[in-house]
């Protein structure tokens, strides 16, 4: 059968939970509780359109970054060089 079932919070013990019901009563310790869905709370989408758009952004921004860096270390040493020989 695939009836919904749970673990009572007060006593740890399985209750099922009746058909088309929210609530839950254990038959040991008579405790009423809700059955939590979680439908509701949906996990953000790692492939969402945003993400889609701004990995390849930052990759981007990344690696002009380190080409600029590098460009501007160039230019360093090579002013650094050519001041040293005069």
């Amino acid at each position: 059968m695939n009836e919904a079932r749970a673990i009572c919070p007060q006593c740890r013990r399985e209750v099922v939970f009746p058909a088309g019901s929210p609530l839950a009563k254990c038959p040991n310790c008579e405790f009423e509780f809700k059955r939590e869905t979680s439908q509701g709370a949906e996990k953000p989408n790692a492939n969402s359109d945003w993400n889609v758009l701004l990995k390849p952004l930052v990759k981007m921004t990344l690696v002009i970054a380190v080409i600029m860096l590098v460009g501007a270390a160039i230019v360093y040493a090579g002013c650094a060089a050519l001041l040293a020989t005069h």
